[in-house]
């Protein structure tokens, strides 16, 4: 093989690694944005003590998608290409936004920290004290 045919063989292969690289990171996008549309629609914007179990279960489920999902085209990965710093032109509203799910990532969804999580201690009543409702 000639150098010239290897340069232009690696050059192809970049660009189909570049083009999957795009694709994938639209495609994640796109779920981001899916995921806080019904994050929206559900009208979820609840403290977990404010709402029931399974509605929290749910929000923390879909907010911890959005979070991961939009993020993950913006973090340095091996094997894969950066995103072109000519696709990465934000506003200021863009970049704090994009700052913000950054914190949120690190801080709540990839990792445990109790400094970003809002803590409140409270004493759950006894089983037997809790009123229940008879079936009528």
């Amino acid at each position: 093989m000639q150098p010239s045919e290897s340069r232009s063989s690696e050059r192809k292969s970049s660009g189909r690694k570049q083009y999957g690289f795009l694709y994938v990171a639209l495609q994640d996008l796109l779920q981001a944005w899916a995921f806080a549309q019904h994050i929206l629609d559900q009208g979820w914007h609840f403290e977990p003590w404010e709402t029931r179990p399974a509605v929290n279960l749910q929000q923390a489920a879909f907010t911890t998608a959005l979070v991961v999902a939009h993020r993950w085209p913006f973090t340095d990965a091996r094997n894969w290409p950066k995103l072109p710093q000519r696709l990465l032109s934000m506003s200021l509203e863009e970049r704090l936004l994009y700052q913000r799910m950054d914190a949120l990532r690190n801080a709540v969804c990839a990792h445990s920290d109790s400094e970003a999580r809002v803590l409140h201690p409270f004493r759950p009543e006894p089983s037997h004290r809790r009123s229940r409702r008879t079936p009528q």
